[in-house]
């Protein structure tokens, strides 16, 4: 017994021995204190009380404040992270853009009254939501000081947490020394003025930023951005790397108003980026306006640059690059001096994958869906380039210099200063949009220096459209001295024109490359003098008189289905060069053209010709062999191309050829032909997806720190997933799974939601921002377990850091191409009020891999919502039944209306083309009072109920649906432009130009001063085949005319659109 008594006792002893050793090692009790903090309290800090935190929160407008007031007083950070924990309102205002009417509304933050809104084409502001009256509208209070400055930058990781910063605005003229926030426009306008580092998740919804002469100012701050003003530059970066330290990464820019006049560089997010960063899975939408007023020769071309998502990337030697990147909205250039871009204005090397540009460039100096501009190089030799992979335009664009992907990449500059090596490698990428230039337009590239274009379609419109005026624009007059003065279009590449080294005194050859492509737009020529047209390149040509600059063209296994045509009106003074390769060369050109087939019959591969064409199995085809109908005549006789059809005879060089980058295969699609098969490759995610979880922690109580302990992450990971409300987006989404998806073989016509292996709950709410999808992996959750005290804590409320689980993206398959659009857009240059796009809808679109079956309604709500409850449950606290009114819209939607009421929180929108099938197409929040659903086609029978619920108790209650509304859209109420014209031998006409409408037919309605109205009997009022262009020879003197029209769809007519607005011309003559 004693010695077992012994042996516990030594046992005890040996245990607290060995505990004793280890308590040296344990910290301090002040190393214990909490991690993070707000930044409120984090200002009013001692240095040695910041020690050990790593985390800083942001909860409300007043950190965003302090955060200013910490950098501007030149206080330095640790290594602490930022983070946005809540959404935050800067002002009591939000905004709305509508890019259909391309308005952007002005609302009450508080009350949600519309208060204004602003008419982006034609510039001003209209009370209320509807109605003609338009308003001096003026902002109240003092608009957003930038967080920062350029000489105190932000440069901390910035985690904005998927939250959203609303209400931004802001309203300066450097040069009138006026600011609506009394602070100098070299602080910028954005939400931050230059920022460092990394900033991720971060969403700003609405912003109205008007911006006048910022490089006039103190300081010559030349930039302007929504997220921030510049990105300057990191003196430790001296060479190339591909892993830089800044980077952007799932940030979105929604419903911006954007105004810059004589800004040097501006975009969207970011106006300027010195230092080599990553722009990842970013998003911009909204409406902005470049006007460019500073002294302009053409010996002297101003570089104003914009960018959908940033304006200027200046470093030659610096590595930019852009992933997932896309944009949707308009674009339009006061005066057309301006580089503007879908995502970049203006840039030096960079790259791009799977990037996607929605937005409409009008008349603009450069212009390119993707990429505006390259820019001026440093002098000595140097290696430049861009590669984009895997990228679509489906954006209209227009300007003097325009391309569907990049406008120029060349040098803008005289060639004897011209010292690098540009080379620009275009591959797996789709130009959807149409292209309309006043000198050079390309599908790919409106004027190259050289290029790589592999595996790529265009198949949109590409045409010259240019008139008296546009020749005394400084920009054109540039192009026309230091370049060509000949007008070029091409289904690739519009000119070709190579560069000096006047250092080496030795002439650069441009190496130009076509491999595995197709061109299948309409080329058309609207010209008076000299164009070249050409299914591949319009021209190649050299500007230098001194030196014989080379160029060599190689196409193999390509072809060209355009139809190269010159309409009517065409002087037949005009000198007309067309060729289904290759509209014109010189003598310093050498083509190389192996494999390569077209279709028009009065066209061979050139046009005008002085070089050297070497043809290898190069044929015209049928349209028989195009489609894959011919069984019997072989298109060629070599191994590659035996074949009766194109398909085969593509494929079979696909299949023959063994390169480094190896070729995709064709496939044939139905009343087209082959186009190339990108299912196999991922396609871009649009919008972006954010990379965090949002955090739904409301803001703290109180600012001053709390001494009660807070709790604690769990290591252990719960067995059921937590829920995550799936919201619909306010722009189509494809979003990734966080597991594997099931692979598809081919994507189908009908676009799909990407499929759960996981149930999601219903949501109650619908947000404009895209959030995460609930994965299988348990998600961690807090065990309510208390810390040691700290000594310095914020309240309960604050979140805390939690492991977050790793997100595998699936793969999702390559957009594909549908049927093209037959309509191309007029080049109006210095047009301030730009007419709208045709609303017919391009038939070559890329399907996308998911598309929201809901459309959003604008809510700007960040509380968290549970799922819907059943009427069973909570009958006694169910809304009441409300009534909805639905009816055809001028815009040829269907407008549903409803009286705003205090005892719903929202209702569910319903719609169906019969009696039995509804589908859910809007949630739609109390706020307001209207919906359009423009997913409709005139003539049909549309069926729509609403339910409405509350939030109680945690719960969403339904109650019982409305009556239902019976409504037949019709087409939408054309809208043209009227004007007086003159032939040459002095015959007058009146010119009605369609620019936006529905239908195939016009009816023309005139009236002679005050008399009834007439329908002109016209020869011929079918808008595809007049160009949506009617002209009305008259004789008569000193009347008033007025006109109306109506479209409809088919003879005999069995409805006609809405009658459009009345336009009144005086005849004086």
């Amino acid at each position: 017994m004693k010695k077992s008594y012994y042996k516990y006792i030594s046992i005890i002893l040996s245990i607290c021995l060995m505990l004793g050793s280890f308590l040296i090692y344990l910290p301090a009790p002040s190393a214990l204190a909490a991690t993070s903090c707000s930044m409120t309290e984090y200002y009013n800090m001692t240095d040695d009380q910041k020690k050990g935190f790593s985390f800083i929160f942001l909860y409300t407008r007043n950190d965003l404040v302090y955060l200013d007031k910490y950098l501007e007083e030149g206080r330095s950070f640790n290594r602490e992270t930022i983070e946005l924990a809540n959404d935050i309102a800067l002002s009591d205002y939000d905004f709305k853009y509508d890019s259909y009417t391309e308005t952007t509304f002005i609302y009450r933050h508080s009350s949600g009254e519309c208060l204004a809104r602003y008419d982006e084409t034609n510039r001003c502001f209209y009370k209320d939501a509807t109605g003609d009256q338009k308003t001096d509208f003026t902002f109240e209070g003092e608009g957003w000081n930038p967080i920062g400055s350029a000489e105190h930058p932000f440069l901390q990781p910035f985690d904005g947490q998927g939250h959203r910063i609303t209400g931004l605005w802001n309203i300066c003229d450097a040069a009138a020394g006026t600011s609506s926030t009394n602070s100098p426009a070299a602080d910028g306008a954005g939400l931050f003025a230059a920022v460092g580092s990394s900033i991720s998740n971060l969403v700003i919804d609405g912003a109205f930023l008007s911006v006048s002469d910022t490089g006039l100012s103190a300081g010559n701050y030349d930039s302007i951005g929504v997220l921030a003003a510049q990105s300057p530059k990191n003196d430790n970066e001296t060479v190339f790397t591909y892993a830089p330290s800044h980077s952007i990464t799932s940030c979105s820019v929604l419903n911006a108003h954007f105004a810059c006049k004589n800004v040097p560089n501006s975009g969207m997010l970011t106006g300027v980026t010195y230092c080599q960063t990553i722009f990842l899975s970013d998003y911009a939408s909204g409406s902005a306006y470049i006007d460019n007023t500073l002294e302009t020769t053409a010996s002297s071309f101003p570089r104003v640059s914009f960018g959908m998502i940033t304006g200027y990337l200046p470093k030659s030697n610096f590595y930019y690059h852009f992933k997932n990147c896309s944009s949707q909205g308009t674009v339009t250039d006061a005066h057309s001096t301006a580089q503007i871009g879908g995502i970049c204005g203006t840039v030096r090397s960079a790259s791009a994958d799977d990037c996607t540009n929605r937005t409409t460039i009008r008349s603009a100096g450069i212009a390119g869906g993707i990429v505006g501009s390259t820019d001026i190089p440093t002098l000595g030799k140097i290696e430049i380039g861009f590669s984009l992979v895997n990228c679509i335009n489906t954006g209209n664009i227009s300007g003097i210099c325009a391309g569907g992907i990049v406008g120029l990449c060349n040098f803008l500059t005289t060639p004897e200063y011209s010292s690098c090596i540009f080379t620009f490698n275009i591959k797996k990428t789709q130009n959807i949009g149409s292209v309309t230039a006043a000198l050079y337009a390309g599908g790919f590239i409106g004027n190259a220096y050289n290029f790589n274009v592999r595996n790529s379609i265009n198949s949109a419109p590409v045409s010259i459209d240019s008139t008296p005026e546009i020749q005394q624009n400084p920009v054109y007059q540039y192009f026309t001295k230091f370049y060509s003065d000949q007008k070029a279009a091409g289904g690739f590449v519009g000119i070709v024109i190579p560069v000096l080294n006047n250092i080496e005194s030795t002439a650069y050859t441009s190496y130009c490359y076509t491999t595995n492509s197709a061109n299948l737009s309409t080329s058309t020529i609207t010209t008076d003098s000299d164009t070249y047209t050409g299914g591949f390149i319009g021209n190649l040509s050299h500007a230098n008189e001194q030196y014989s600059l080379f160029t060599y063209l190689n196409t193999c296994n390509s072809y060209t289905a355009s139809e190269l045509t010159t309409p009517a009106s065409v002087s037949t003074s005009a000198s007309i060069m067309c060729g289904s390769l290759v509209g014109g060369y010189d003598l310093y050109t050498d083509i190389n053209a192996q494999y390569t087939y077209w279709t028009q019959d009065n066209l061979d591969l050139d046009g005008e010709a002085f070089g050297q064409l070497n043809k290898t199995n190069c044929y015209k085809i049928t349209q028989s062999q195009l489609l894959g109908q011919e069984t019997t005549t072989n298109i060629g006789s070599s191994a590659v191309n035996s074949y009766p059809d194109l398909l085969r005879c593509l494929n079979s060089y696909v299949d023959q050829t063994e390169d480094y980058d190896p070729l995709l295969n064709w496939k044939m699609l139905d009343q087209v032909g082959p186009v190339i098969n990108y299912s196999k490759n991922p396609a871009a995610s649009y919008p972006p997806v954010i990379t965090s979880i949002p955090s739904l922690t409301p803001a703290p109580t109180t600012a001053a720190p709390t001494v009660t302990p807070s709790a604690v992450s769990s290591a252990v990971p719960s067995l059921t997933p937590a829920p995550t409300t799936m919201v619909p987006s306010d722009t189509p989404t494809a979003v990734p799974s966080l597991t594997p998806a099931p692979t598809t073989t081919a994507p189908t016509v009908t676009p799909t939601a990407v499929p759960s292996l996981t149930p999601a709950p219903t949501t109650a709410v619908p947000s404009v921002t895209p959030t995460a999808v609930p994965s299988l992996t348990p998600s961690v959750s807090p065990t309510g377990q208390p810390t040691t005290g700290p000594r310095f804590t914020p309240s309960p409320t604050l979140p805390i850091k939690t492991a977050k689980p790793t997100k595998t993206p699936i793969p999702i398959p390559e957009p594909i191409l549908t049927p093209a659009p037959t309509e191309t857009p007029t080049y109006t240059p210095y047009i301030t009020k730009v007419p709208a796009e045709p609303t017919t809808t391009p038939t070559w679109l890329p399907i996308l891999t998911t598309t929201p079956t809901e459309t959003p309604v604008h809510t700007l709500s960040a509380t968290p919502q549970a799922p819907f409850a059943t009427d069973d449950d909570n009958a006694l606290n169910a809304p009441k039944q409300m009534t909805i009114k639905a009816s055809a819209d001028r815009s040829g939607s269907v407008r549903i209306t409803w009286k705003s009421s205090t005892d719903r929180d929202g209702f569910l929108l319903y719609r169906s083309t019969n009696k039995t099938g509804y589908k859910r197409i809007a949630m739609i929040t109390a706020r307001t009072t209207t919906y359009l659903d423009r997913k409709v086609s005139a003539g049909t029978k549309y069926r729509y109920k609403a339910v409405p619920y509350v939030l109680k108790n945690g719960q969403t209650v339904r109650g019982s649906a409305s009556k239902i509304q019976t409504v037949s859209p019709r087409l939408m109420a054309p809208k043209y432009s009227l004007t007086k014209h003159r032939t040459v031998d002095g015959q007058r006409f009146l010119q009605i130009r369609l620019n936006k409408y529905q239908g195939k037919y016009v009816d023309v309605y005139i009236r002679k001063n005050v008399g009834r109205y007439v329908l002109l009997r016209l020869k011929n009022n079918n808008i595809k085949q007049q160009k949506g262009i009617f002209k009305l020879h008259y004789s008569f003197r000193n009347a008033t005319i007025s006109v109306k029209l109506r479209t409809y769809d088919k003879k005999p007519v069995s409805q006609r659109s809405f009658y459009s607005n009345e336009k009144t011309i005086l005849i004086d003559e």
